[in-house]
């Protein structure tokens, strides 16, 4: 299979999934606050993605896990104005 055949398919699963999430929200806020869904959200996000900053191979990890704080902190509160 070449590269572009792959790329076809990994666009069409992406598109699967970055579609299927909209009902899903949809019925979840239906149960949770916003707010509440949103702090899951990104909770789950910061645990996805803490193992792969630490298993990388940046010299300053402590600083990129700061940044990535506060900004995740940041965007949690915009959702609240």
């Amino acid at each position: 299979m070449n590269i572009k055949r792959k790329a076809m398919i990994a666009l069409f699963i992406m598109t699967i999934f970055w579609g299927g999430t909209f009902p899903l929200i949809k019925i979840s806020l239906e149960y949770i606050s916003p707010g509440l869904f949103v702090l899951i959200r990104l909770s789950l996000a910061c645990l996805l993605f803490l193992p792969l900053i630490l298993k990388s191979k940046f010299t300053n990890r402590l600083y990129i896990i700061k940044v990535a704080a506060i900004f995740g902190s940041l965007e949690g509160l915009s959702f609240f104005f």
